[in-house]
């Protein structure tokens, strides 16, 4: 398990470093890295759509790729089971449990995920009438990390979750982004405030009551520590 960690973050290592290239347009660069990526981890092929995530949220792109995601989930069984069997058809290590594990993920996370989404979408105009081709991919990339979590409300809990994870950081650039472009200095501050509060209190409901770190891990006291040193 810590060695697939392992693997998908040298992964993400590489597509981080892919971004400006295709910012910038040199789509050759950026194709090289996410295909070294792809040797560490082969969900990294999903980066593969960054430069169609470079024109403004909610636009034709975003309209197809919700739309992709609705019909995945309402046709979750075949669709995904083909894609399954061409992805392992090409080598692709895609187990059929992580497909149809029958474990879904919980509607709290998925709205979470959705905030930068709903956000980008009641106020687009306001956000991105002048917005740069770097703000529009972080949100992009936010809103895409919301639809991949989104299938796994259906099933294959923990496969959508590492598959949202390569684009769940753009979230981090986006948010702050788009509270500092949509209120004054001072009102900004608060509403940063407050989200710092809201994004904790739910980390702490997902590692304390929805994943129960407490009973699933163990630890032991420094001093223990330096004990077994010399044990």
């Amino acid at each position: 398990m810590y060695v697939a960690a392992l693997k998908q973050c040298l992964a993400m290592f590489f597509l981080l470093l892919a971004l400006p290239y295709a910012i910038d347009r040199k789509y050759v660069q950026f194709y090289l890295l996410v295909f070294v990526a792809i040797m560490f981890h082969t969900h990294a092929f999903m980066f593969a759509i960054v430069p169609l995530l470079l024109e403004k949220p909610w636009g034709k792109v975003t309209w197809i790729l919700l739309g992709a995601t609705l019909f995945a989930m309402a046709t979750y069984d075949a669709t995904l089971g083909a894609f399954m069997e061409y992805a392992q058809s090409i080598g692709a290590l895609v187990a059929e449990i992580e497909v149809f594990d029958d474990h879904q993920i919980n509607i709290l996370r998925v709205l979470v995920y959705w905030v930068p989404a709903i956000v980008a979408l009641v106020l687009h105009r306001r956000l991105f009438t002048d917005s740069t081709r770097t703000e529009n991919l972080f949100v992009n990339m936010s809103l895409v990390s919301a639809f991949i979590l989104t299938i796994g409300l259906v099933q294959g809990a923990n496969l959508y979750a590492r598959m949202a994870a390569y684009f769940e950081i753009a979230t981090a650039v986006a948010l702050p982004w788009m509270i500092k472009k949509l209120f004054t200095k001072q009102s900004a501050q608060m509403i940063t405030t407050l989200a710092v509060i809201l994004y904790f209190a739910y980390f702490m409901f997902e590692f304390t009551v929805s994943k129960n770190f407490n009973n699933d891990y163990a630890a032991i006291t420094m001093w223990q520590f330096i004990q077994s040193l010399f044990g």
